[in-house]
């Protein structure tokens, strides 16, 4: 053991040479203090390990001693040995309730006097392995918070994007510890469609935060290039699968919300049921869980379809959240459960939802904390129907746009058209020529509805008339996914994109021609100022949109211009 430092407090030399010799042969080191006061003095200075104090002192004696010393070793233990020549009971209980932890009588026994200077010093050992333990784990302490205080920065960072102050947009985000392994997100499409996504973490906490901060990246940027939902899943689950332990996965909920075409469509992945509930509190749909979590399959094995659904009430509230929600447990550990969380939900008015649900499972919990994030997001349908194309034609356009022309043609055969995000992928490339804000917005919806007529009407043969009926969206989309999946082999569409700089103005001329028989397009153009039709509202779109609009015989031709 380590050699001690050790304070011999007493008037008598004979015996402070005795104590001295005794212990230097144990291998310490003495020090020697005459009186009380130079004692005290001397245990400031030399900060010993251990002090040999005798009672009766003049001045200063042991008692008072042992006492202010006491005061000042107060952030650590240094034992004192009481050494007396004094045979009262009392006068030993004066020495311990003064501060004292043993006692020795004189004249001192050496082999007593090793003893218990030998226990002592197995129990200072001790003392310094607990305050050298307490001293890493007050440093672990201290980097765990402040891992979580940068964590939860950049977690609060990513949240707090602009997607999420959508007017059509409540959410409660309640994290069970300082980060939250639950992720809210919410962005438009350039073309108005609102994407929402809710995703829950394995665990909660750091160590879940971390495994989601890769989403919303991937969300947001893919969200701004016009992706759908299913192409976003497929592009996350790739990710994670390539980043995440083989144990952590990541629930995932994705919807998209089109106020044109009035359709959501989710995708599912080990969250529970998102609802659909209107404003008199009827459960008008529900999504369940189709699919694994984030994280689980291989590229091959992942299924990116989605559900969709054609809401004819605009006046509806999307409803998403995570299992934390319905698991949150009262003192009795019983959760709140699905039944309770719909009952509040469909008791309410649709605008006091969000605060009655809140307040009903703050009550439920009395207050007490949930042992999972809890994380909730509605979506007003009614707030979204302001529609793509007011919004596109209402807001200021950017300043900064390209002045030099060019022109990109493009030519898509049947592989490219099955496989391939056309419009998403000519929007990126319009962005990297700095043509932004709602310019973009109105191209991409020109974009996407003159190639989806040339692919859905002009190859695939499908009528918009399927539309129709309750089940009419859904049954156009799995017939257009039938009629995809056999297309011609000698299908093709192309694309051409030139800009015009002139006076300076910018126009872009768009051109898209697929290889079908054409259509009546005509009878098409006779009714353009009609955007509130059941179907076929495309072409009067795009003509509301651009500056002007020709189709050539037979149909299978369009050129636009659109003047920036």
């Amino acid at each position: 053991m380590a050699s001690l430092k050790i304070l011999i407090a007493d008037d008598n030399y004979i015996n402070r040479a005795i104590l001295s010799t005794l212990t230097e042969k144990m291998g310490h080191r003495p020090i020697h203090a005459e009186d009380g006061a130079q004692a005290v003095k001397l245990f400031e200075q030399e900060q010993p390990d251990l002090v040999l104090m005798d009672v009766m002192m003049p001045g200063m004696d042991g008692m008072e001693a042992t006492s202010r010393i006491k005061k000042l070793s107060s952030k650590h233990w240094t034992p004192i040995i009481m050494v007396t020549a004094l045979e009262d009971d009392e006068d030993m209980i004066r020495g311990l309730e003064a501060g004292a932890d043993d006692y020795l009588r004189k004249p001192v026994n050496g082999r007593v006097l090793t003893t218990k200077i030998n226990s002592i010093e197995r129990a200072l050992e001790l003392q310094r392995q607990l305050a050298s333990k307490t001293h890493e784990l007050q440093n672990y302490y201290f980097a765990a918070e402040e891992e979580k205080r940068i964590a939860s920065h950049i977690m609060q960072s990513m949240t707090a994007a602009e997607g999420l102050h959508d007017p059509a947009l409540e959410y409660w985000l309640s994290p069970a510890e300082a980060c939250s392994g639950d992720l809210i997100a919410a962005a438009r499409t350039p073309g108005g469609v609102l994407h929402v996504m809710l995703a829950d973490g394995t665990g909660h906490g750091l160590a879940a935060a971390l495994n989601i901060l890769p989403l919303p990246q991937i969300f947001y940027a893919m969200t701004g290039n016009g992706y759908g939902i299913s192409s976003i899943a497929t592009e996350m689950n790739a990710k994670l699968k390539n980043l995440l332990p083989a144990d952590r996965f990541i629930a995932v909920t994705l919807a998209s919300i089109d106020p044109y075409e009035r359709v959501v469509d989710v995708w599912n992945g080990g969250n529970p049921d998102t609802w659909l509930v209107d404003n008199q509190g009827t459960l008008v749909h529900k999504w369940k869980s189709t699919h694994l979590p984030l994280g689980i399959l291989d590229k091959q094995s992942f299924d990116a379809s989605t559900e969709t659904f054609h809401f004819d009430n605009p006046k509806a509230q999307l409803v998403i959240f995570s299992d934390g929600l319905p698991e949150a447990g009262n003192e009795h550990r019983e959760p709140f459960g699905m039944e309770r969380l719909l009952e509040s939900l469909c008791s309410s008015a649709p605008r006091s939802r969000m605060e009655n649900l809140r307040n009903t499972v703050s009550a439920y919990l009395e207050n007490q904390k949930a042992h999972d994030d809890i994380s909730l997001v509605m979506v007003n349908t009614a707030r979204l129907e302001s529609t793509r194309m007011s919004s596109a034609l209402s807001e200021p356009m950017p300043t900064r746009q390209t002045s030099s022309p060019w022109r990109m043609s493009f030519h898509f055969g049947s592989f490219e058209l099955q496989n391939v995000d056309i419009v998403p992928f000519t929007i990126d490339l319009l962005k990297k020529l700095h043509i932004t804000g709602m310019h973009l917005g109105s191209l991409f919806l020109i974009i996407s509805e003159l190639f989806n007529n040339a692919l859905d009407h002009g190859l695939l043969k499908l009528d918009s008339r399927l539309k129709e009926g309750v089940d009419g969206f859904e049954r156009y989309l799995t017939e257009r996914a039938v009629r995809l999946a056999n297309l011609d082999p000698n299908a093709t569409v192309e694309l051409e994109f030139e800009h015009i700089p002139k006076d300076g103005k910018s126009t872009l001329r768009l051109s898209f021609k697929d290889n079908g028989p054409g259509f009546d397009y005509e009878a098409a153009t006779q009714n353009l100022e009609q955007l509130d039709t059941a179907h076929g509202r495309g072409v009067a779109l795009v003509n509301n949109l651009a500056t002007s609009m020709r189709y050539i015989a037979p149909g299978n031709k369009v050129i636009v211009e659109y003047t920036m």
